[in-house]
């Protein structure tokens, strides 16, 4: 979570009686479905309480790095390619200072620094269906295949927090790019997007938008496809352009 904030649950008096007698109701009818309902129940009255808590509406995502005191249990499994749920496209968050944001964002950190090099991930490769990404872009490449463009970002791209991501191409020009995928352990393929596009998100102080070009508006493109259901080898024109990475790699086709 951003800062010291803990989640900490309140109910009011109303709430618990509530709560309770739906617990009593449900425990005479003694079924595991009727059991989920009390638990969901219970899951969404806690979520009401803690935005009070937590007072997030003034903080920034953008120098938002991974708390370690957030959570001690493993990273998240990411999901890989065939797993219906990432094909399905993710709900937008109604609230970009509602804690559950925060909470993602720390899941998609922690993760991410469990993987080593890769420099973006959505929130659908790791089982949660909204429509928040993360990314960065360091100043030089973790891996010279990755052509970063460094004549349009010299000191690469921040850490940034992308809620209900919005693209918008500023021109026709396409470009060839390699693409690899968390979701897509070893393999790599040459993808064809937009050059230059301007990209809005939401956060708790509003909108902002930024202008993206060569790598850092395929990065963009490429973490919001997961938004959407879409995996980069859905993208790919010719499929000798899609294998594992040590044998594309080899061959320097582009």
């Amino acid at each position: 979570m951003i800062g010291s904030c803990t989640p900490k649950y309140t109910f009011s008096i109303l709430s618990v009686v509530a709560i309770l007698s739906t617990f009593l109701t449900l425990t005479k009818a003694s079924n595991a479905s009727s059991m989920l309902l009390f638990g969901e129940l219970l899951i969404r009255k806690t979520t009401r309480a803690v935005p009070v808590l937590c007072q997030v509406t003034q903080r920034s995502y953008s120098s938002l790095k991974h708390d370690q005191s957030f959570d001690k249990s493993p990273a998240r499994k990411v999901l890989k390619m065939g797993d219906p749920a990432l094909y399905e496209k993710a709900a937008a968050v109604q609230d970009p200072s509602n804690p559950v944001v925060e909470q993602t964002v720390q899941e998609l950190l922690k993760t991410l620094e469990a993987t080593g090099t890769f420099m973006g991930l959505s929130a659908p490769q790791i089982g949660i269906p909204l429509r928040i990404a993360y990314f960065r872009i360091p100043k030089e490449s973790p891996n010279p295949r990755y052509h970063l463009t460094t004549e349009f970002d010299p000191e690469g791209v921040p850490p940034t927090i992308l809620v209900n991501p919005v693209i918008e191409p500023l021109s026709d020009e396409m470009a060839l790019g390699y693409e690899t995928c968390l979701s897509v352990p070893g393999m790599v393929g040459i993808v064809k997007r937009h050059q230059s596009i301007r990209y809005t998100w939401d956060t708790p102080e509003g909108k902002k938008s930024r202008v993206a070009h060569g790598f850092h508006a395929r990065l963009v493109q490429h973490e919001c496809g997961h938004l959407d259901g879409i995996l980069y080898p859905q993208l790919i024109e010719d499929l000798r352009h899609f294998g594992y990475q040590d044998v594309l790699f080899a061959r320097n086709l582009i």
